[in-house]
């Protein structure tokens, strides 16, 4: 039994029920420049989803196209920003980051090799504008943490004013707190201000992981 529990390790992956997911990829970019490091950012245009958001280049992952989740990072900020691909150098995997809102994002950080913003030609539809920030600002200005509270809530209240059950506790013969809304686990939400607007959500979470890790190999 130990030896067939243990081939289980190899059939699976690194998070259980992934596949509830939508999975993306993103590249944290660094520009290098004469007054030091730059991050660069995105703000996402009006005909996108969540439009006038700050975040990094990076999409959906698609196996028809991408072989692994750097492909995506990669793939996806050639277009976005009109860059070639031998500007764009992988550096590493910072890791997998499991969204609230049922997205999974793989990151990756890496470096840019252009001279000016200006010069990009990036995909007008997606991307309203694109720039720069001194990473030395996030290294030394912490970001603001919000917390907020999340419940699971086993019904969808329709637009009709009707009330459809989604999960039906008292078929299952679970207690009765499990007909209406229970939990409660609290989270955190990193915001920063900057001249483009607030930097908030994954995109900040991002930014915190990079500067903390940047920070340990300072020590």
């Amino acid at each position: 039994m130990i030896d067939r529990l243990r081939l289980l390790a190899g059939t699976g992956g690194d998070i259980i029920g992934r596949d509830q997911y939508l999975e993306s990829a993103v590249l944290v970019p660094f520009v290098e420049t004469p007054e030091g490091p730059c991050l660069l950012f995105e703000k996402r245009s009006a005909l996108v989803r969540q439009p006038g958001e700050i975040c990094f280049p990076g999409g959906v992952f698609d196996p028809e196209l991408d072989e692994k989740h750097s492909d995506t990072a990669l793939r996806e900020t050639v277009e976005e920003l009109g860059v070639r691909p031998e500007q764009v150098k992988i550096a590493c995997r910072l890791g997998t980051l499991v969204g609230r809102m049922g997205i999974l994002v793989e990151a990756f950080a890496g470096v840019l090799d252009i001279e000016d913003v200006e010069m990009l030609s990036w995909q007008r539809d997606e991307v309203e504008v694109v720039f720069t920030l001194p990473f030395r600002y996030f290294l030394d200005q912490p970001p603001e943490i919000f917390r907020v509270r999340q419940q699971v809530v086993p019904y969808e209240d329709r637009p009709d004013g009707t009330r459809e059950t989604t999960f039906p506790a008292d078929k299952l013969g679970l207690p009765e707190r499990y007909r209406k809304p229970w939990g409660g686990a609290v989270g955190r939400i990193f915001a920063w201000e900057t001249p483009h607007g607030t930097l908030w959500g994954i995109t900040a979470e991002l930014v915190s992981e990079t500067v903390r890790r940047w920070k340990r190999t300072e020590v």
